[in-house]
């Protein structure tokens, strides 16, 4: 393709007509409507393309935008990109793979008549990618989704366990639904040294009366972590994580919970594909939110491609030439 012709298609490029958009005061008015087809299209063609292992990852990616066109730009400060569109994705935890994803249209689209809370959200992630076809399968969340109801909720109704971090409060009243430790004092944080534990477990049964058990970990590192998990519920006895320790040039090992390895191990998908999609951009500087959006997009079909090459490649199915691409620097 040559420069002109690139130029004039970023310049033109369009996916939907603009005569057929509703008006916020109508019903069944979608505010992505400029590039909600094609994107459905995309991901409909990327989940033909891979089937979800045991273990997916929920987490939230954000595209970058700071425009005044559109009224759900978010401020999250504790991400990278501190302005921008959120996004609710689902990868797999193996690979990173993008399974599915929500964008997050704000409080003010009244017309959208979607279940905004917790539940409602993870509920649509994956019933609508249609992981719930499988029973068996591990979520890793962080404090934001994670709770008591979420737990209870993805066993009885459709077989999964969870994994996920909370963050521990001092509140003193005591529910049905609240986790069994409070948050540590500074004081009581520095009279117990770095790998200590607690672990208490809560059994369960569903309506047909099968058994499950949530157990809730606390874990001493350098701050207080806490687990919320009905996957790998089994004792932690004589587990060690290896941890860098002041005045000491190599890492040591100190006491740790069985979950805290498995949650290390799985959660990060999210973030592999946000960093990774980013290594190798597609995407121009523009100030149109929906091209923001479509190129956000296309840099993950691009590294999903990527994941595909190297499987096959190591799984010797495709061609033997495709190796070439395991290398990040020359593939």
């Amino acid at each position: 393709m040559t420069r002109d012709a690139f130029e004039f298609m970023r310049q033109h490029i369009h996916f939907a007509e603009n005569d057929r958009q509703k008006k916020k005061w109508q019903v069944g008015y979608d505010p992505l409507f400029k590039v909600r087809e094609i994107m459905d299209k995309m991901m409909q063609r990327m989940r033909r393309a891979w089937t979800a292992g045991k273990h997916v990852t929920i987490d939230e990616s954000m595209i970058k935008y700071m425009g005044r066109a559109i009224s759900f730009v978010q401020y999250m400060p504790l991400k990278p990109i501190k302005h921008g569109i959120k996004v609710f994705c689902v990868c797999c935890a193996f690979t990173a793979f993008l399974l599915g994803f929500e964008v997050y249209l704000g409080k003010e689209n009244i017309h959208c008549n979607e279940d905004r809370s917790v539940l409602g959200i993870v509920d649509r992630l994956i019933v609508e990618n249609g992981l719930t076809s499988a029973r068996g399968r591990v979520l890793y969340t962080d404090n934001w989704y994670t709770s008591v109801d979420l737990a209870k909720h993805l066993y009885e109704k459709y077989g999964w366990t969870i994994v996920g971090t909370m963050s521990a409060t001092d509140k003193k009243e005591r529910k049905d639904h609240d986790i069994p430790f409070l948050k540590l004092s500074n004081g009581a944080l520095m009279s117990v040294k770095r790998g200590w534990f607690r672990e208490a477990t809560l059994e369960m049964k569903t309506r047909n009366g099968r058994r499950y058990v949530i157990k809730c970990t606390t874990w001493r590192d350098k701050k207080q972590v806490t687990f919320l998990h009905t996957h790998v519920v089994g004792p932690s006895v004589g587990y060690t994580v290896k941890r860098h320790v002041k005045g000491k040039s190599r890492r040591v090992e100190l006491k740790g919970p069985r979950v805290q390895n498995d949650y290390i191990n799985h959660f990060n998908a999210v973030d592999i594909n946000d960093r990774d999609s980013a290594e190798h951009t597609v995407s121009v500087r523009t100030n149109r939110w929906y091209l923001r959006m479509f190129f956000w997009l296309l840099d993950r079909v691009v590294f999903s491609c990527y994941i595909i090459v190297v499987f096959l490649a190591d799984s010797q199915i495709g061609d033997p030439s495709w190796k070439v691409y395991k290398n990040k620097k020359w593939g």
